[in-house]
């Protein structure tokens, strides 16, 4: 006789099951990939990782479950087939691509899984690819633990805890939609250079101020450029937890700089400036 498994959803996401009376809390990725499962203590014991189109590159610990790569939004692993079941069809990790045609060809692509783009979206349908924001860096299983420990502590009940559980998820994806906003104001920030290959916000392929430059010029780029810089700082601690990523912040800091030293060369005198800012006359 099959063992009996209960799970526990909320809007439709698996956050616990009771599996012949042992308890387990799923700790989502960022994607909705199980990560970890903690048991009623908060304790972890199991970790995954994966590889990009779904799989198990490492499972330490003995728990057995299907809703391991997108568990969360329901993607479900037949280990016998090595296939994953997405509901109107299924993926074959090994060939990167669906096993049958999709149900919305030629809408969408017949074959191919997510746009070639398993990193950055999801099909929770197994019909139609959706495209993810930009994702805040994932919690990582410790964290999970320490969590349910706290809020088992607390005295919550299993159906409090799930909600809890599923509040955080649903802020770390309002907090992506949040960081892709960030992104497109960034784009349309930084001041464009027509000459370079692509608009990306890449702060290499942005215009910058030179000397000799007109005065108004300088001052658009001066007024585009902490603009570009504001949105970057903003990026940085909104997605990345106040973690400078690469170069880039610096590089925005730098044109800012470049911009007022050569501020005062372009415009007569920094009181011309000003008096442009503030429409007392011009140039």
């Amino acid at each position: 006789m099959a063992m009996s498994v209960v799970y526990t959803t909320i809007n439709g996401m698996i956050v616990h099951e009771n599996r012949g009376g042992v308890e387990s809390f799923y700790a989502p990725d960022t994607m909705g990939s199980t990560v970890a499962l903690l048991n009623s203590s908060g304790v972890v014991t199991d970790t995954y990782s994966y590889w990009p189109y779904g799989e198990i590159r490492s499972h330490v610990g003995s728990s057995q479950t299907p809703f391991t790569f997108l568990g969360m939004i329901g993607y479900y692993a037949d280990v016998v087939a090595n296939f994953i079941y997405v509901r109107a069809r299924y993926l074959r990790q090994a060939l990167t691509r669906w096993q049958t045609v999709d149900p919305l060809w030629p809408n969408e692509q017949a074959y191919g899984y997510c746009l070639a783009g398993p990193v950055s979206a999801v099909d929770p349908s197994g019909a139609s690819t959706a495209v993810l924001p930009a994702r805040p860096i994932a919690i990582p299983p410790a964290v999970w633990q320490a969590i349910i420990a706290d809020l088992t502590a607390a005295g919550l009940a299993l159906a409090e805890i799930a909600a809890v559980l599923l509040a955080i998820i649903a802020i770390g994806n309002a907090i992506g939609f949040a960081c892709a906003e960030l992104r497109k104001q960034r784009y349309k920030a930084c001041p464009f250079n027509p000459g370079a290959s692509g608009r990306n916000g890449n702060p290499n392929n942005m215009r910058g101020c030179k000397q000799g430059m007109d005065c108004l010029e300088t001052l658009r780029l001066l007024h585009a450029w902490a603009d570009c810089l504001a949105s970057q700082i903003a990026i940085d601690f909104l997605c990345f937890g106040g973690i400078q990523h690469g170069s880039s912040t610096t590089d925005y800091m730098n044109n800012v700089l470049r911009c007022a030293k050569v501020l005062p060369g372009n415009c007569a005198t920094v009181q011309t400036a000003f008096n442009l800012c503030f429409g007392q006359g011009g140039v």
